[in-house]
């Protein structure tokens, strides 16, 4: 009977004993250096212009103005940076009408883009809204917004509107 008696003892809960050391698994992925995009200038400013003024040209790769008759004129910028020679793709998914107090003034798209931050160097991409570009050697690029408004007939007031861009690494 002291068979039986110690049958219990042997087949009960285990005792654990600590571990004096144990492994942990550590991973790491590392990501190519993102895509950074500061809006340099929200604005684009025609400035004050005279209804008789006609067409008026706001230049995206000079910044000049064709006409004024006073206030800054203003592009929208936005500047890019990442990897020295990282690609990326625009998209203006709008083109913006620009809205007074009762018609619509005649407003057309004009950018330009360039493969570094510093002044010149503007390539003007008329007529498209969808675009390829390159970062240049210091890993920058710029955009620039400008376009053109017929002024012919337009009622005196104040005009708005917006773009819509999109930017993303390829």
């Amino acid at each position: 009977m002291k068979f039986l008696f110690l049958l219990p003892l042997v087949l009960g809960p285990p005792v654990a004993f600590a571990q004096p050391s144990g492994r942990v698994a550590v991973r790491l992925e590392v990501l190519p250096i993102a895509l950074r995009v500061t809006v340099t200038s929200a604005e684009m400013d025609f400035a004050r212009q005279r209804a008789d003024a006609g067409r008026v040209r706001l230049d995206p790769a000079t910044g000049d103005i064709s006409s004024k008759v006073s206030g800054a004129h203003r592009l929208g910028e936005i500047r890019l940076t990442g990897p020295p020679h990282g690609a990326f793709a625009v998209d203006v998914s709008s083109v913006p009408q620009l809205l007074g107090t009762s018609v619509p003034v005649g407003f057309r798209l004009l950018w330009a883009k360039s493969a570094r931050c510093g002044p010149g160097g503007y390539e003007t991409l008329p007529g498209v809204r969808t675009a390829r570009g390159i970062l240049g050697e210091t890993g920058c690029a710029s955009l620039r917004f400008g376009g053109t408004v017929d002024l012919a007939g337009a009622p005196e007031g104040s005009y708005e509107g917006s773009l819509h861009v999109s930017i993303v690494p390829l």
